[in-house]
């Protein structure tokens, strides 16, 4: 459960290292892969996320929420790398630092691959890849899918 974690030395308080390093029992690995197939189906719950309410657009909801997560991006000149929540929504992932707020929306996704230990993005005719890494058991990839998915995408998603 350790191998998210040589990606977030500079991004996680102690707290978080702790509560992210603590051995996980087998239940809660049948719990993720029972999740994780809901969510790939396109079974999508809606959950609250009051915080988020003035980013959200008209009809917009959110399917799932993961922190922390951890993004390396080169979408900003100099590449950025920071940790924040994730959030799912039936539009787009949106990733939210105490700052601000970076919206990634499916209808200009090209791309949406696991690769291992978390998952990364790609837009049509940008050349970087923005990858999230989320905690260890978070089935936020299988949401992202489901998403993607039931938004009429057809493009690459593996």
């Amino acid at each position: 459960y350790l191998y998210n974690l040589c990606f977030l030395d500079r991004a996680l308080a102690p707290a978080d290292w702790e509560r992210m390093s603590r051995q996980q029992p087998p239940r809660a690995v049948e719990e993720f892969v029972e999740q994780s197939r809901r969510f790939e189906s396109g079974d999508l719950p809606i959950v609250e996320a009051p915080d988020l309410a003035s980013e959200l657009t008209t009809g917009e909801v959110v399917h799932h929420i993961s922190y922390p997560v951890f993004i390396e991006d080169g979408y900003l000149p100099g590449a950025r790398a920071d940790s924040g929540r994730l959030y799912v929504t039936n539009h787009r992932l949106l990733f939210c630092t105490a700052g601000s707020c970076s919206s990634f929306p499916y209808a200009d996704m090209e791309k949406l691959e696991q690769e291992y230990p978390g998952f990364y993005v790609e837009f049509s005719g940008e050349h970087v890849l923005h990858r999230f890494f989320p905690p260890a058991l978070d089935p936020v990839y299988a949401a992202a899918v489901g998403a993607f998915r039931s938004f009429g995408k057809t493009k690459t998603v593996r």
